[in-house]
């Protein structure tokens, strides 16, 4: 069981719970806005709050690997990950994006 106390996934477990936080919190901004109600079911409710938690953890740590790459500090990548969870799907967009964006312009290089 040492294996789970390793600093990697000490690290990213708060990075997934921190991401998981922000996605909660928009879920439930939107539901306190009444952006859901009266249009969801109970089933329909919980599902979308299962993918605004999923969407959060993946936006999350996208952005904490992104906040790696550059050598940003614990503490502006901790506002990152916690940003990138509460827009989430948002945030998974603007990354295809600009990702996409890279990649054209560096396969455009070599033909």
């Amino acid at each position: 069981m040492d294996f789970i106390l390793t600093e990697q996934f000490q690290e990213l477990g708060w990075v997934i719970g921190l991401a998981v936080l922000g996605g909660v919190n928009s879920f439930l901004h939107k539901y306190l806005r009444k952006d859901y109600c009266g249009t969801l079911s109970k089933t329909g409710f919980f599902f979308a709050f299962l993918h605004s938690v999923i969407s959060s953890a993946l936006a999350g740590m996208v952005g904490f690997w992104g906040c790696q790459e550059f050598n940003m500090s614990p503490h502006m990548t901790a506002i990152v990950v916690a940003m990138s969870g509460h827009m989430s799907s948002r945030w998974l967009n603007f990354t295809e994006r600009l990702l996409t964006s890279k990649v054209s312009a560096v396969v455009g290089e070599r033909e």
